[in-house]
């Protein structure tokens, strides 16, 4: 999924949504593939 816009939030941003999430999240996952300069990474 390419997300053409995301939303930038700072890390204090990031801490209080982890806090609200305490307890709620079990799991999160990460992904992340290295493509060539230039690439589109729209896959």
């Amino acid at each position: 999924m390419l997300v053409k816009k995301p939303k930038h939030i700072t890390e204090l941003e990031l801490r209080i949504l982890a806090a609200k999430a305490k307890g709620k999240v079990k799991r999160i996952y990460l992904y992340w593939t290295e493509g060539s300069y230039g690439q589109p990474d729209d896959d």
